[in-house]
């Protein structure tokens, strides 16, 4: 009768140093998930930290005094072509990243269409700002949309197209 209770014990003890591998095993499989979750969430909140810091603090693409290039915007262009057509000339990093910046903006919906001066030393806001405000011949523009034109006694002359001082005639 001892061997058969000495086998039952060797018989439990296995059982007892398999659950105990059992749970060590599965211990460190929870541990080592747990890990990967943290290390990806830590590293999803830090890209996340800095694509929104430089949704409001991205920084020209190149210091004073840049590059000028002239871009060309159309009617019924999204803000990502905009984006697009922006990055392609070298005047912003990342499109999908103009995309925000110009929905969180003040200039949301604003910018229009028309041929623009701009610098790879602006900052996306200065771009903006340029791109959404008036154009020189909106603002000479009457109520029915037709250009003003230039009178005679305006100063601006043919030759230089700039003011000119307008001589007043004697009678």
């Amino acid at each position: 009768m001892n061997n058969g209770r000495a086998g039952e014990r060797n018989m439990v003890r296995q059982m007892e140093g398999r659950h105990i591998a059992g749970t060590a095993i599965g211990t460190v499989i929870k541990v080592v998930v747990a890990a990967v979750i943290i290390m990806y969430v830590y590293r999803f909140s830090m890209t996340a930290y800095d694509y929104g810091f430089r949704i409001f603090g991205e920084p020209p693409v190149a210091q004073a005094p840049g590059e000028t290039v002239t871009v060309a915007i159309l009617d019924h262009v999204s803000t990502r072509e905009i984006g697009e057509t922006l990055e392609q000339k070298g005047l912003i990093r990342d499109a999908g990243l103009f995309y925000w910046q110009e929905k969180l903006s003040a200039y949301a919906g604003q910018i229009k269409a028309g041929v623009y001066e701009l610098n790879t030393s602006m900052t996306v806001e200065e771009m903006m700002e340029i791109m959404s405000a008036e154009n020189e011949t909106e603002t000479e523009a009457g109520t029915d949309g037709a250009v003003m034109p230039e009178t005679e006694d305006s100063g601006v002359t043919e030759e230089n197209g700039m003011d000119a001082p307008v001589e007043e005639s004697q009678p």
